[in-house]
């Protein structure tokens, strides 16, 4: 199924241009290669909801867990792919706030799931910040994911000094008070040491999706043996 799921992912990414791929070549097939299987082990989990066991448990369980913690992670894996897009024109500092909500809703898929009471509370918005409190609860399982989210939101979301003007193209002024250049719109990379660090930040993107979007529906829905989040917070 992967196989037919990369031309799809592929067809999203299809207005790369080829500046981005001068500056990190092989980097879009890269990243498609990663987030691929993400997406073949939702589906694979969605057949998967409709064998008898399954079926009963979520019998119990009103309104259903299942069907809204798989939602969230499909949204995550989208979130990714929006990320790499953002990536790939240039927007530095705006790749790294998309890439912390793909860190949200994987965390809120698996805390919801844990805890079903919470679904009808988090349907009605009664749940203030918890996304930002999920991140914590399921760091107990996933402890590389508070850490992470921290750093990029202190890159990405809140504004510090390495993230302004990450943006900007640069402003030249000719003799009658023309724009030259106008500092509007996303920046590749020139200096070689900026692009050995676009070359970590790719790094980073496949990560996440190896390391955390494709195992996470085996570990959430399937895995017996993986510690169960508790969220204690009182409302």
């Amino acid at each position: 199924m992967a196989e037919d799921l990369r031309p799809k992912v592929l067809e999203v990414l299809r207005l790369t241009g080829e500046r981005f791929e001068k500056v990190l070549p092989g980097a879009t097939d890269r990243f498609v290669r990663t987030i691929t299987p993400a997406f073949d082990e939702l589906l694979t989990a969605l057949d998967r909801f409709g064998a008898p066991e399954v079926q009963a448990e979520r019998g119990k369980n009103r309104p259903d867990r299942y069907d809204l913690s798989w939602h969230l992670l499909w949204d995550a894996c989208n979130s990714l792919l929006a990320a790499f897009t953002l990536f790939q024109r240039g927007f530095e500092t705006d790749t790294l706030a998309a890439t912390r909500g793909v860190l949200e809703r994987v965390a809120c898929a698996m805390v919801l799931f844990d805890n079903p009471e919470l679904v009808p509370r988090f349907k009605a918005e009664k749940l203030s910040d918890f996304s930002t409190e999920a991140i914590a609860v399921a760091g107990k399982v996933i402890p590389d994911l508070p850490r992470e989210w921290g750093l990029l939101s202190e890159l990405g979301v809140h504004i510090h000094p390495e993230n302004v003007g990450t943006g900007a193209i640069g402003v030249r002024v000719d003799q009658v008070g023309h724009h030259l250049d106008m500092a509007i719109g996303g920046r590749l990379p020139t200096d070689p040491k900026v692009i050995e660090a676009w070359g970590h930040m790719l790094d980073e993107l496949c990560a996440i999706a190896e390391r955390i979007l494709v195992p996470a529906p085996h570990n959430i829905y399937f895995n017996p043996k993986r510690v169960e989040t508790q969220f204690r917070k009182a409302r």
